[in-house]
């Protein structure tokens, strides 16, 4: 039998993982963004006139509004703070995102931050078991 702690935060990842995309997509527009000497208004010429940064910006929008409506379904039914405590998972997808997406590496003090992030999020998931 799976502990509920572990229960918990496995429903919450999907929504986790979605919030992590919109930081995906920021980097990917971030370096379609116009470089050099422009003013600001000719640096936003150039970038509404590039549809690929148009296009990622809007499925950044997409996906967080996708991510809102979902969030609002999951703590409806639960307690916030452990909703919350699991939502810091979100470094952990965007660590890895970086690592598969954009060739980073994880240092020895990312892992222990993640490490700590989730024994948190397992202490916050069982402090709800006790007190139910």
């Amino acid at each position: 039998m799976i502990p509920e702690s572990i229960k918990t935060t496995l429903k919450i990842q999907p929504a986790v993982i979605l919030f992590s995309s919109v930081s995906i997509l920021a980097k990917l527009a971030s370096a379609r963004l116009p470089k050099g000497e422009l003013t600001l208004g000719e640096k936003l010429q150039a970038a509404m006139s590039d549809w690929r940064l148009v296009g990622l910006v809007a499925l950044m929008f997409l996906a967080l509004g996708t991510y809102a409506v979902i969030w609002q379904m999951i703590i409806k039914n639960a307690q916030i703070a452990v909703i919350y405590a699991n939502k810091s998972s979100y470094l952990l997808w965007a660590q890895l995102a970086a690592v598969f997406f954009f060739g980073e590496h994880i240092t020895w003090c990312n892992l222990v931050g993640i490490i700590i992030i989730f024994a948190g999020i397992l202490l916050a998931n069982g402090s709800r078991n006790e007190h139910a």
